[in-house]
């Protein structure tokens, strides 16, 4: 049994999404691939390739170097199905390897789901060592949403005494309060735990992200002290997922129940809107965060593990 490899097009989204949906405990749609490859494209140095097992096209990995981290390191994913030889899945990293090397990265960076045993094993055995985990949560909205409501209000009242107030974005003025969000999440970003360095990106780049089909104005809660926006929190509304986008709050205001109140709106929000349940996901070292989780309510799910290696 052998692997082949050729250069996959943006016509292969859908084909890809296939893989994916085998893998994925919640898969994104074919269209939700075919936006996110272009989206990524705009945002990161990107190599794709089809793999072939004996002839038949048969999975797909992916070589990304987003802009906005350090540049020697790239992010490397192999979707093959479970029931892949596992002489094709060595292959299939091995051919990564090499094209990491061809992009002069130093370091590769693999995550995967816990369930891909045979995948991790592989990994581990090329000398990949696991460096960091992703604990991911699911809250199942309606069977909460009253205690949630009451949750909001006690949030709401506690940051008010602060003097913070929170708004939509659409509140705010819509895309033209894009500019001083951009100034809150450059400021946050880099304090997510990571064993790769976040080196900054830029308004254009960030704007890709921001204003994806499935991010709403009028469901992106800001908080402000005053004129001053001092964090935000959104979710992302996916065909088969509703999750976190990302909830950040300057430093200097931490500690006050910010990102709680923020994060409670939009849990309240979803679950009115007829939202079953939401999902999110935070590095294991981010205890703020991992307890806020906790206290409102989510469950843990399946997570993942992120290997790297560093390339000769």
């Amino acid at each position: 049994m052998t692997a082949s490899f050729r250069p996959a097009t943006l016509d292969d989204s859908a084909f890809a999404a296939g893989v994916v949906a085998g893998i994925d405990p919640n898969p994104e749609t074919p269209e939700e691939v075919r936006q996110r490859w272009i989206d990524t494209e705009r945002t990161c140095d990107v190599r794709r390739f089809l793999i072939g097992v004996d002839g038949t096209d048969t999975g797909w990995l992916s070589l990304v170097r987003p802009h906005d981290e350090d540049p020697e390191a790239v992010r490397l994913n192999v979707l093959l199905p479970h029931d892949t030889a596992a002489v094709a899945v060595d292959e299939a990293i091995a051919f990564g390897e090499e094209q990491g090397r061809a992009m002069a990265a130093r370091r590769l960076v693999f995550n995967a789901w816990d369930s891909r045993t045979a995948v991790i094993s592989a990994l581990k055995a090329r000398g990949w060592t696991e460096e960091r985990r992703q604990r991911y949560w699911r809250l199942e909205l309606q069977a909460h949403v009253e205690r949630l409501r009451t949750q909001r209000e006690e949030a709401r009242a506690r940051v008010g005494q602060a003097g913070i107030s929170l708004h939509t974005a659409a509140e705010l003025g819509g895309e033209a309060v894009y500019p001083r969000l951009y100034e809150v999440a450059r400021a946050t970003y880099g304090d997510v735990p990571s064993s790769v360095e976040y080196v900054g990106t830029s308004y254009e780049e960030w704007l890709v992200w921001e204003m994806r089909a499935g991010v709403h104005l009028d469901r992106f809660w800001v908080a402000s002290d005053g004129e001053r926006l001092v964090g935000f929190s959104f979710l992302e509304f996916q065909q088969n997922l509703v999750h976190t986008g990302y909830t950040g709050v300057l430093r200097e205001y931490r500690g006050r129940g910010i990102a709680r109140a923020l994060k409670l709106e939009t849990l309240v929000q979803a679950a009115d809107l007829g939202v079953e349940a939401v999902e999110t996901d935070n590095d294991f070292e981010n205890a703020p965060i991992l307890h806020l989780n906790a206290d409102l309510g989510y469950d843990e799910v399946m997570g993942q593990v992120q290997l790297h290696k560093l390339l000769d």
